[in-house]
């Protein structure tokens, strides 16, 4: 996991390009007033989010079966021009590692994996004692076995030209998943791409997944995460978020949201700032900001991929 520079965060405020993944952050979380509102109480387990991984297999490599690249998180979310649809969207350097073959420069290897060898696997967890919907949770809590997994091909997968953000789309699989969860009292809730100006001064909170124990290992235990924070700084297409906790490997897409209304998402985690680098107005160092993709850059690639306007799956 990679760390955004003083000098990439400095030019993205100036030109506002990409940014890069995150490794870790720590801030301090400046206290909110307003009280929480909490979701009503439900016998049904509520999934806005899941564990996102991506896995590869060279048959000409003498590869017998699929093995991982990496590991994130993404969320659910409905189409725009299809509300049926069901979609869900990821951190572009999780679903296609080999187009961020810079964000991994010691994994030389990459250099020969292609779309056609890749395919992308979405985990649905609950929390051991199977509670989703509180938003006063500790940071790391055991998840269940997972409830489900939907393998999901390139061909379903559409990958942001400029942005470190991809879309999934999951009608092949979206009956038989609300079906199968349904069956364990479970329920997908997608999430909301509103404007953040309409909850700038919310609290947020991030829904994300972690791993305990080696990656790839088959024995690797996953964790939920939460991380809070507030907004320090909206830079065209960046929000810079104080959190109040140090983010870890696997929170990579997770859905940042209102604390008072877990289902209304600002942005995707995308990374944190590496280096010190001053905000350009207040001079404070923004230094460990988790870096967001608003909802609303979601948004429009989202109808972009619903109207089909230049825009094709991964190849």
């Amino acid at each position: 996991m990679n760390r955004i520079s003083g000098y990439q965060l400095r030019h993205s405020i100036k030109r506002q390009i990409q940014l890069r993944p995150y490794s870790y952050l720590l801030a301090s979380l400046t206290p909110f007033s307003r009280p929480h509102s909490t979701t009503p109480p439900s016998q049904n387990g509520i999934l806005r989010s899941f564990a996102h991984s991506s896995w590869f297999k060279i048959d000409d490599q003498g590869m017998a079966d699929y093995e991982l690249l990496v590991r994130g998180t993404g969320f659910f979310m409905r189409g725009i021009a299809h509300p049926s649809r069901l979609y869900g969207a990821v951190a572009g350097h999780v679903c296609a590692p080999f187009r961020f073959r810079h964000y991994y420069p010691h994994q030389t290897w990459l250099d020969f994996v292609e779309h056609h060898h890749t395919k992308n696997k979405l985990e649905f967890y609950m929390e051991t004692d199977g509670v989703l919907n509180q938003t006063n949770v500790q940071r790391h809590r055991k998840a269940s076995s997972p409830l489900r997994l939907v393998e999901v091909s390139y061909k379903h997968a559409f990958l942001h030209p400029s942005l470190d953000l991809a879309i999934l789309e999951l009608s092949h699989a979206q009956n038989s998943l609300e079906k199968e969860l349904n069956s364990e009292n479970v329920v997908i809730e997608p999430l909301r791409l509103d404007l953040l100006s309409q909850f700038e001064q919310d609290e947020l909170e991030f829904l994300g997944h972690s791993l305990d124990g080696e990656s790839g290992s088959g024995v690797e235990e996953v964790l939920i995460e939460r991380r809070t924070g507030n907004v320090s700084y909206i830079s065209g297409s960046r929000i810079f978020v104080k959190t109040n906790e140090i983010s870890v490997m696997g929170m990579c897409g997770c859905p940042v949201v209102s604390r008072f209304d877990l289902n209304q998402c600002a942005g995707m985690l995308e990374g944190v700032v590496a280096q010190s680098a001053r905000h350009p107005e207040t001079g404070e160092d923004l230094k460990d900001h988790s870096v967001v993709i608003p909802s609303e850059a979601i948004r429009e690639f989202l109808i972009q991929i619903e109207g089909k306007r230049r825009i094709h799956a991964l190849n």
